[in-house]
């Protein structure tokens, strides 16, 4: 929707509604720095640290172990799955309410115009006959 038109420039002002989705991308870089950092705590320590991070949906979080509530001290033992996103939030875009764009009114600037100029007729030269008729002089006053 025109928002509103510049009266000079000409340019237009628009209002549009945009909203998005991102999906966040994990490197293995990202993911041997998690389990570096939640080595050796305890479960409730790893999901809050885990639940901090962007892009990390906390109904997602699942720490198993087959004993105790302390994770191993050794990362090469501790499995970390990224899951795909199984449902999407739904977006809303606002509801824009269109006006009528205000009248402007835009007073012309006259431009100057150059003035023309028309090129004068081209004279062609007459030859003059020298003195014995011949038009053909080529520097030799011989008469011949």
């Amino acid at each position: 929707m025109v928002k509103s038109t510049d009266p000079v420039s000409g340019a237009k002002v628009l209002v549009v509604p945009v909203a998005g989705v991102a999906k966040y991308q994990w490197s293995s870089s990202d993911l041997q720095s998690i389990q570096e950092h939640i080595r050796g705590t305890k479960i409730q320590d790893a999901r809050a640290f885990i639940a901090k991070l962007p892009g990390v949906d906390r109904t997602s979080i699942n720490v198993a172990l087959t004993q105790g509530d302390t994770l191993p001290s050794d990362e090469q033992y501790i499995t970390i799955t990224v899951l795909s996103p199984t449902n999407l939030p739904v977006v809303g875009l606002p509801t824009v309410a269109i006006s009528p764009t205000p009248a402007m009114t835009a007073t012309p600037t006259p431009t100057p115009v150059p003035p023309t100029v028309a090129p004068s007729p081209t004279v062609a030269p007459t030859p003059t006959p020298n003195n014995n008729g011949n038009n053909n002089n080529n520097g030799n006053n011989n008469g011949n």
